[in-house]
């Protein structure tokens, strides 16, 4: 009997050394877990503080543009500023390939095709076509780059299922580059037969806005089309109204 005892003491002496070495290592475990989590938090906290002074940052530099460049802009704007801000349009869109990035940072802006051939800008990768630029030719809209409302944009995905764009990037565009002069809108895609170009605020105002927040393939065909309408800016959009070029 003695010797069981002995037994019996020394295995419960064990239990309770490797449950005090479980114990202990859990706590540890619930410490640095607690310690990750709140790394985690300052993390998330700075980057929303950073994230707020980049915002504030936009629209400080968007405020001044407006007030550098109104002479410029269309007489009726603040009409066309209204019913972006009714339609919570907030931002364009351009899709590009990302070999093409360090010619538009190069170059000062992004650049109709037609802009840099008279330049002799190279593009690495032309998200368009030899029949897209025959289009916009016989419309008289090589010299405009062409922006949309939608960050999806079908074509993108057709220009890289094609090839012609490999590694796609989508820029963002302030939405003061609506306002210009010569600037012009379509309610469809600009190459599509019978599509005209125009810059009047009625027109705008018909565009369909309604399309934008939904998904491409929920609409119907004749929804789609309109789901492409564009914005044309002549020749040039200066860095300075590409939102999201410091990003690249």
């Amino acid at each position: 009997m003695g010797v069981f005892l002995i037994i019996a003491f020394v295995i419960g002496g064990l239990i309770a050394i490797v449950s005090n070495s479980n114990q202990k290592k859990e706590e540890e475990r619930r410490i640095e877990n607690a310690r990750l989590a709140e790394i985690r938090r300052k993390q998330e906290e700075e980057r929303r503080r950073q994230e707020e002074i980049r915002k504030q940052k936009l629209e400080r530099e968007r405020a001044e543009r407006i007030v550098r460049l109104s002479p410029t802009f269309k007489t009726d704007w603040q009409n066309f500023q209204r019913v972006l801000q009714e339609r919570g349009i907030t931002k364009l869109y351009h899709f590009t390939d990302i070999e093409n990035l360090q010619s538009i940072k190069a170059n000062g802006g992004l650049c109709s095709w037609h802009y840099c051939e008279r330049n002799n800008i190279g593009i690495s990768r032309p998200g368009g076509t030899r029949l897209s630029r025959n289009l916009d030719s016989y419309k008289g809209l090589e010299n405009y780059v062409r922006l949309s409302f939608i960050s999806d944009h079908p074509m993108m995905y057709v220009a890289e299922k094609e090839g012609r764009i490999k590694f796609p990037v989508v820029l963002t565009i302030s939405t003061e580059v609506i306002f210009k002069k010569d600037t012009k809108f379509t309610h469809q895609n600009a190459t599509r037969s019978g599509v005209t170009a125009f810059n009047s605020f009625e027109q705008f105002n018909s565009i369909r806005f309604d399309l934008f927040r939904k998904r491409y393939f929920d609409l119907d065909e004749i929804q789609k089309s309109y789901y492409q309408a564009e914005i044309l800016v002549l020749d040039k959009i200066p860095l300075e109204f590409i939102t999201n070029i410091d990003r690249f």
